[in-house]
């Protein structure tokens, strides 16, 4: 079952072993090892049970500037064995504040991030609690205050595992694992939902096994105005024990389509939501499934056509649980679960390393590169990134760290910073002492700027895609290269530096 030996050192609750049926790491084996990009990777926060333990879903920036998240276990309640959770922001540089600390009757156990709505509220899920600890929708407001909007009752749906999304309707849309009116599956197959912001919830859909069972990824909505989402289980493939699962659209009044059947060569188990890219295409994966079982990157179009980017081998990742992001480059980031190549993070049953998990790259027709090999000290099995207003790369890792209350690390908020990238700068040509303005990507610690090797003296970080540096004195005709603690910049197009 799904992280059946981790969820036998970490209490937790015993329904996440349904996720799938993949046994990813053992409790033995933990290693220490280097990240090849440690220098660009950042701890900012290790969780420590007291502030939480075993963040699960993302994180979200806020219109405020702080990055807000939960925390699946942990925080000050006793009426969880481990704590039952969390919502916490953080600052850029590192500084947490819990917002909650769920006790049960407001909620426990949340696995999914929050949202911002437009009102400046947070909104997420838990997966338990509630006067049936069934799972709730919550609201926070700026100053902390929480409401319970929906206390599931299993009618209504039950175990919420995905978060929501704000349609362009104003109304909030979301999903439940469990529960709905079908009796094709033991505990109901799960449910579709739109929810007023005061808390006036509409049943959309209700899962039936053969279009589908146990939603677990949150909702899209498209640039058509449908909503985009996946089924982890269910479907028509006989393949899988329980479906390979499937994606769909849905309208926002409730017609639900189907647009794939999962069969284990083409993926299984989509855990994570879709995003659509600048081309118009959605993209997503699939938690295992493909040529080596360890998972795929796949793109669709809105009318069902799939189309397989990439076969997870271990090697390179494994096992993705996350989104898709895409930058303004044009590329798509995500993490995987494990693989990579770390020995530090536990051995499968025929003793082979699985990997911490890794922080990937991939362009737009499937070229993977991985970035960052998590260490475990840095933290491993990572949840998905964010972009900060710094060009920065945020995200949680859901173990690892270095906080000795939990065997193997509670969990982690770090840091990435991508490798820089110049696009283009102006004027093209000038004697030294000239003003050149250089645009790009992932600018913002810039360490140095160097014209042809000579490095800058002057120079400033305008934004994260804006560099102002002066020509210095003894250049001459060559590169333009931006330096960061990630690396430095492959452009190879010169300044013309002219004689005094």
């Amino acid at each position: 079952m799904f992280l059946s030996k981790i969820f036998a050192c970490y209490p937790i609750s015993a329904l996440l072993k349904r996720f799938t049926q993949v046994v990813l790491l053992s409790c033995v084996g933990y290693l220490n090892a280097t990240s090849v990009y440690a220098q660009a990777l950042t701890t900012l926060v290790d969780f420590d049970v007291a502030n939480g333990f075993i963040p699960f879903g993302n994180l979200i920036q806020g219109s405020d500037g702080n990055f807000y998240g939960t925390t699946s276990s942990g925080g000050t309640s006793t009426a969880c064995a481990s704590g039952c959770g969390t919502v916490f922001k953080v600052t850029s540089s590192g500084v947490l504040t819990t917002l909650v600390n769920f006790s049960g009757t407001n909620g426990k156990n949340p696995y999914a991030g929050v949202i911002q709505g437009t009102d400046g509220n947070i909104y997420g899920t838990t997966f338990g609690g509630g006067t049936s600890n069934l799972g709730t929708v919550f609201k926070l407001t700026p100053n902390g205050t929480l409401t319970t909007l929906i206390n599931f009752n299993r009618a209504n749906g039950s175990s919420p595992l995905a978060g929501l999304v704000e349609g362009n309707d104003g109304l909030l849309y979301g999903s439940t694992g469990y529960g709905g009116t079908s009796t094709a599956c033991s505990s109901g197959c799960g449910t579709l939902f739109s929810l007023t912001p005061k808390g006036v919830l509409k049943t959309l859909v209700t899962f039936n096994y053969a279009n589908g069972y146990y939603p677990a990824a949150a909702l899209m909505q498209g640039s058509d105005g449908l909503l985009y989402g996946s089924t982890g289980y269910g479907g028509n493939s006989t393949v899988c024990p329980s479906g390979c699962g499937t994606l769909f659209k849905l309208t926002p009044k409730g017609s639900l389509s189907t647009l794939v059947h999962f069969n284990k060569t083409n993926g299984q188990f989509p855990r994570a939501g879709l995003s659509q890219g600048t081309d118009g295409h959605m993209y997503g994966t699939t938690y295992s499934g493909g040529n080596a079982e360890f998972g795929t990157v796949f793109k669709i179009t809105s009318t069902g056509t799939l189309t397989t980017l990439v076969n997870f081998n271990k090697v390179n990742g494994g096992y993705p649980f996350a989104s898709l992001i895409q930058t303004k480059d044009g590329n798509y980031y995500s993490t995987t679960y494990t693989g990579g190549s770390s020995t530090g993070c536990g051995i499968d049953l025929v003793g082979s390393p699985y990997g911490c998990g890794t922080i990937f790259r991939l362009t737009a027709s499937g070229v993977l590169t991985t970035l960052v090999n998590f260490d475990k000290t840095h933290g491993s099995s990572p949840n998905g990134l964010v972009q900060g207003t710094d060009g920065n790369f945020y995200g949680t890792t859901y173990l690892g760290g270095v906080a000795t209350a939990c065997y193997g690390g509670c969990g982690t908020i770090f840091k990435f910073l991508a490798e820089p990238k110049v696009t283009d700068f102006s004027p093209k040509s000038g004697p030294a002492g000239t003003v050149v303005v250089i645009r790009g990507e992932f600018l913002s610690e810039a360490l140095a700027v160097r014209f042809n090797g000579v490095k800058a003296t002057k120079f400033s970080v305008d934004s994260p895609t804006q560099i102002t540096a002066v020509v210095p004195a003894g250049a001459t005709t060559g590169v333009v290269r931006v330096i960061t603690p990630a690396g430095r910049d492959k452009d190879n197009v010169d300044f013309t530096v002219i004689p005094d």
